[in-house]
């Protein structure tokens, strides 16, 4: 099932099951079949690296970077449509793999520099 929400808000989704009947829902469990969705604009960025979210790492061993969208300070789930560009320099850390969307990547630090990065 997919939902497609077009407006920032507060709302109640509600499933019909017909294999529900509408008296036992209603008595039992007038909640069962619902949930809250809060659709907000988000208010930051984070950037994570794992498993030890420190980002003074080791060469050769393994680490993911992992982006998140913050909703004051709680991570929101990503839409379909959105797309993170991530500039690693490969002489300083090869990626191995990433999702499609760009907000993760997995792989090996091969070169000992210092970064900074830039949230824009």
């Amino acid at each position: 099932m997919d939902v497609k929400i077009f407006a920032f808000g507060f709302f109640q989704l509600i499933v019909k099951d017909k294999n529900w009947e509408s008296e036992m829902m209603e008595e039992d469990h007038p909640k069962a079949l619902t949930s809250d969705l809060h659709v907000r604009h988000p208010t930051g960025l984070s950037l994570t690296i794992l498993p030890h979210r420190n980002w003074a790492v080791i060469m050769g061993e393994p680490y993911e970077i992992q982006v998140d969208v913050l909703v004051d300070h709680h991570r929101m789930v990503f839409p379909e449509e959105t797309v993170v560009e991530l500039d690693i320099d490969p002489a300083y850390f090869r990626v191995d793999t990433s999702v499609k969307n760009g907000t993760w990547v997995a792989g090996l630090p091969i070169r000992v520099n210092t970064i900074s990065y830039e949230l824009c």
